[in-house]
């Protein structure tokens, strides 16, 4: 890492990922070497031990807990609002992506002056290993409609796993609290005149627990923020988006 490493907070939303979370504390040592490193977990209703796991696995971890499912985005916004560091990322729980991305993400946002990194497996460069039909179809055709309507001229606008600074990552959290939340951040992120930079990255498939997406539901979550994007509904709130209600317990 070429220029001084700021404060970064990540941000990991899981729900019911007991099983996994033993491989993704293996998975996450490359991240031991990052200094000024905050790890967030959201235990989005979890009706497993995903909460006193990821404690025992994770000591140093913020636990932020939602007491019953409200949901991806809504677990996004609520670790996002509790971090402190001057960037925030975002990783999935089931290490999908390689972690060891994160510290060379950081490294290009710092070095080519943007405001979010992510990675985009459906860049030319990038792919998907041992990933169901199912999953990845829909993604990349929801990131292709999104690159040729949208803002940004992105090849994925659907992935999770990004870097982002703070304070332009507030004022465009998801106000949509399921899967679409994830797109919807990063159009708002766009609309405000964001500056984001793809890496080219490979998406595997879960390695434990299950996915707790719903295809026919998300895709009809993308419709109605596609409809809302074109109507120009989708005008990035201020910073008292900043406020939340949602409930939360930190543990």
């Amino acid at each position: 890492m070429n220029a001084p490493f700021p404060s970064l907070s990540v941000v990991i939303p899981c729900r019911d990922e007991e099983p996994g979370l033993p491989g993704l504390a293996s998975a996450l040592r490359p991240w031991r070497e990052i200094p000024h490193l905050e790890i967030l977990f959201v235990d989005d209703g979890s009706r497993d031990g995903t909460r006193e796991k990821a404690q025992a696995h994770f000591p140093s971890a913020r636990i932020l807990v939602h007491p019953e499912p409200l949901g991806l985005g809504a677990a996004l916004r609520t670790g996002t609002l509790a971090a402190s560091g001057e960037l925030v990322a975002w990783f999935d729980a089931d290490a999908s992506y390689d972690p060891a991305l994160l510290p060379r993400m950081v490294d290009i946002l710092l070095e080519k002056g943007a405001d979010a990194v992510l990675a985009s497996p459906w860049h030319p460069e990038g792919g998907s290993q041992g990933v169901p039909w199912r999953r990845a179809l829909p993604s990349k055709a929801i990131s292709r409609v999104y690159r040729l309507l949208g803002p940004g001229r992105l090849y994925t606008y659907t992935g999770l796993f990004r870097v982002h600074r703070r304070d332009l990552l507030l004022r465009a959290l998801p106000l949509r609290q399921g899967f679409p939340g994830v797109t919807e951040s990063l159009l708002r992120f766009l609309l405000l005149g964001g500056k984001v930079l793809e890496v080219p990255a490979v998406l595997h498939s879960r390695k434990a627990g299950s996915s707790k997406m719903r295809i026919l539901q998300v895709a009809g979550g993308h419709l109605e923020l596609l409809g809302a994007l074109l109507l120009g509904k989708l005008a990035p709130a201020g910073r008292n988006q900043e406020k939340s209600e949602t409930p939360c317990a930190d543990h």
